[in-house]
């Protein structure tokens, strides 16, 4: 929780040593801070980002069902074919997470 009050409050906050290996376009996209997206996209800080376990904003965004965040993270250019440490893909992940408009989302951008 004091990670995403940090998101919430453009917070500094030390990403690298986060045990999953998030950094700020992680928690944006999982707690639907599209605008804390967008700051991270044109900021520089890398499209594709992966976590500990190979997972990028997109995946975290569809498993929660933030439908904006994905579409934000796909404008952006973040790979909806990305693939985890297990080979899943943001796809698979708005599944997991039952998220009928982030799977549909995904769909129509080929994912």
């Amino acid at each position: 929780w004091i990670r995403l009050g940090a998101v919430r409050t453009r917070m500094e906050f030390d990403w690298e040593d986060c045990e999953l290996g998030w950094r700020r376009i992680h928690y944006c996209g999982a707690v639907g801070d599209c605008d804390g997206v967008r700051e991270e996209l044109c900021g520089g800080g890398g499209v594709d980002v992966h976590s500990k376990r190979g997972e990028t904003a997109l995946h975290l965004a569809a498993l929660s069902g933030r439908v904006e965040s994905v579409r934000v993270l796909v404008v952006g250019g973040v790979s909806v074919g990305a693939r985890t440490m297990y080979s899943n893909r943001p796809l698979h992940y708005a599944c997991f997470g039952g998220n009928l408009e982030c799977v549909k989302e995904l769909l129509g951008e080929g994912g």
